[in-house]
């Protein structure tokens, strides 16, 4: 069983049921047939499963699409060839609202998605997707994203483009221009991020997203990037933090 979230014309929001063996598509493979109930049937036109053409897109698209589960609005009830209701659903309206409320310069808080070396994907809201750049992700140099970030991590962004291109919405966000900076003073404890090695008993360290620093260490403490520990701050310049571990 997977899960189908609907909003109806009244604007009730429902969880339905959907049986995999009772999910399948016409012979042009433009139209997604399924029952969710007893005598209850929906369908789905291909062009309604999301923003970029796909009506040549595989079945197995469409099976893990719905194995998966997502969201989608009512757009009308008609009556089927045998006088039961035939309830139409749209996948690709319900992505539109959420992206008309997303705007440029807005922060927001999301989770990780997935990762690639040069950038992180989260979701800002149900079925959208941001994209952050490597250089986008911290003012600290990050050579491999894997490294100092995992799926399912928490982080802020704030919205630098929404552009539609190709078919399809491409929003892109920075993670180090969502925090307005910090002004600690001297001796005050700070989380760090371990982004590099500086040599020299040191290492390059993120204090917020917006802000890099150094952090001294004993010879005896050996660290790694992506590791979290706290710093004493001794010292701070136009070019970022010094601090020695906690």
């Amino acid at each position: 069983m997977t899960n189908l979230k609907v909003r109806h014309l009244n604007g009730e929001v429902v969880e339905l049921n959907l049986e995999k063996d009772k999910i399948y598509v016409d012979d042009q493979n433009k139209i997604v047939y399924f029952k969710f109930g007893d005598d209850e049937n929906g369908v789905m036109q291909y062009k309604e499963l999301g923003f970029k053409d796909v009506c040549t897109t595989p079945q197995s698209i469409v099976t893990h699409l719905f194995n998966s589960g997502f969201y989608a609005v009512v757009t009308g009830v008609e009556q089927s060839d045998d006088g039961s209701d035939l309830v139409q659903f749209s996948r690709k309206k319900y992505l539109q609202e959420q992206i008309d409320c997303i705007k440029v310069d807005d922060v927001y808080n999301c989770n990780i998605k997935s990762i690639a070396p040069f950038a992180l994907f989260a979701e800002l809201a149900d079925g959208v997707i941001c994209m952050v750049h490597c250089s986008e992700a911290s003012k600290s140099s990050i050579r491999d994203m894997n490294t100092c970030f995992k799926v399912g991590d928490n982080i802020k962004v704030k919205i630098i483009s929404k552009i539609f291109q190709d078919g399809k919405w491409k929003i892109n966000a920075s993670r180090k221009q969502a925090d307005k900076g910090i002004s600690p003073i001297v001796g005050t404890i700070l989380p760090v991020m371990i982004t590099g090695n500086a040599g020299y008993d040191a290492y390059y360290c993120e204090v917020t997203p917006s802000q890099k620093g150094i952090l001294h260490v004993p010879v005896t403490e050996k660290l790694n990037v992506g590791d979290q520990t706290y710093g004493y701050l001794i010292q701070s310049t136009d070019d970022g933090f010094v601090l020695r571990i906690y």
